[in-house]
Parts: structure tokens; C-alpha cells; sequence
């Protein structure tokens, strides 16, 4: 093998690893290998943010890495007078993070393969901190409401184009969304 084969490979197979200040021992976490690496730079570069919707409050999460594996397949939401919860699958079933808490009602919204979210309809009430109402709109329907129905709703899309992933905050409920499109 050449030096520069050698390196290629080594770094193809490179583990991040971290120390923990508590204890001083090494934990492995995960690795990249230089495919995923080009496709997160070309995922970056090529999505459009649109948000945040809602409050400043909770845990910040972010799907991007869960997306790198497919397209948006199905949404986990739990509901009730606001939205608990949510968690969106990409690909064949690679799970995002769950966000939110466990209260309410369980619905599981499923994509067909040609199906994919191209508008979002959010609702809040002004000075809350958390997501009271979703609608998601496909290219073949409409699906919702989920949470309250008197909220004041805004309309968010990026020209027809399709969500890619979302990110946001959350704490016990859903407090916030940010929606992450293929660009233009």
C-alpha cells in the first residue's frame, strides 16, 4: 500500500473518541468515514432554514445527521391540547430524535415512497413557549391538525421544495421547530 492509499484509509476509518472530565476515560462515540463526511458538506450546503417557530425555552436537537440516511418516511406525534411530542423517520427507519414528552394522544403519520412534505402549517399562542398545532402538507395530501385548533397559524414552505429535516428545542413539550428544505 502507498503512503497516500495508507492515509486514505486511515482516515476512512477514523474514530471519534472522548474523554470524560469525571473520570478520565476514553468513550468511544461514533465515526465518519469520508462518504458520510461529503454527504453532511453537501447536505449543509444545499438545505435552506426556515425558523425558529416557537419559544426560546428547552434542549436544542437537531435531525441532521438522522437524515443523511433518507428522506423523511414518517412522523411520530403525540397530542393533545398542544403538541407533546414529536419524532421524525428518515430513510427505510432511521429514528430523529424523539422531542417532547409522553402526554397526549399517539399518531404515527406514514409517507408513502413517492410522498414528501413541501408546506408545514404551525400554530402557537402569542407569548407561548411551545408548538400548539401542526398540519403537514405532501405533493398528494394534507394531513392534520394535530394539538389546538385556536392558535394563531403560520404557513411555512421554500417554493415547493422538500423538508429535509427539522431541528428546534424541546423540553417536556414541543417548545420549537426550525425546517430545513432542499434549496432552490
Amino acid at each position: 500500500m502507498t503512503s497516500k492509499t495508507s492515509l486514505c484509509f486511515e482516515i476512512l476509518l477514523v474514530f471519534v473518541r472522548v474523554y470524560t472530565a469525571s473520570t478520565s476515560r476514553q468513550e468511544e462515540i461514533g465515526f465518519f468515514t469520508i462518504e458520510e463526511r461529503f454527504r453532511q458538506d453537501v447536505l449543509e450546503d444545499s438545505s435552506k432554514a426556515l425558523g425558529p417557530y416557537g419559544g426560546s425555552s428547552g434542549d436544542w436537537f437537531s435531525d441532521f445527521g438522522p437524515s443523511l440516511y433518507g428522506p423523511i418516511s414518517s412522523i411520530l406525534i403525540r397530542h393533545g391540547g398542544i403538541i407533546d411530542g414529536i419524532q421524525f423517520i428518515y430513510g427505510d427507519n432511521t429514528e430523529g430524535t424523539f422531542a417532547g414528552g409522553l402526554g397526549g394522544n399517539a399518531e404515527t403519520l406514514v409517507l408513502n415512497t413517492d410522498e414528501y412534505i413541501h408546506k408545514i402549517r404551525i400554530g402557537m399562542d402569542q407569548g407561548s413557549e411551545y408548538v400548539g398545532q401542526l398540519y403537514f402538507t405532501t405533493n398528494k395530501h394534507t394531513y392534520g391538525p394535530y394539538g389546538m385548533q385556536n392558535t394563531t397559524l403560520w404557513d411555512v414552505e421554500h417554493g415547493g421544495q422538500p423538508l429535509m429535516y427539522v431541528s428546534g428545542r424541546y423540553s417536556s413539550y414541543l417548545n420549537a421547530l426550525t425546517f430545513h428544505w432542499k434549496d432552490l
